[in-house]
């Protein structure tokens, strides 16, 4: 993201996309570690082993593995 797109952005915008990239960041260092994360899922703690923590924006036709059935969503 260029430093204009940045500017031209509201707050909630730019809490938002720091938010996402933090989270990135968690899941990223987690896989590289070989550590689990753990998740909520239909009200359950569940386990995701490293090698299944998704770490890059996958096509819109992906199923997402922390929330089975339900489509990632597109990022344009």
């Amino acid at each position: 993201m260029t430093e204009q797109e940045r500017n031209s952005l509201t707050l909630t915008e730019k809490v938002v996309k720091a938010s996402e990239e933090a989270a990135a960041a968690a899941l990223e260092r987690h896989r590289r570690l070989g550590q689990p994360i753990a998740i909520l899922r239909d009200g359950q703690v569940v386990w995701i082993p490293a090698s299944e923590i998704l770490t890059h924006r996958s096509p819109s036709n992906t199923i997402h593995p922390y929330k089975p059935g339900r489509r990632e969503p597109s990022i344009t």
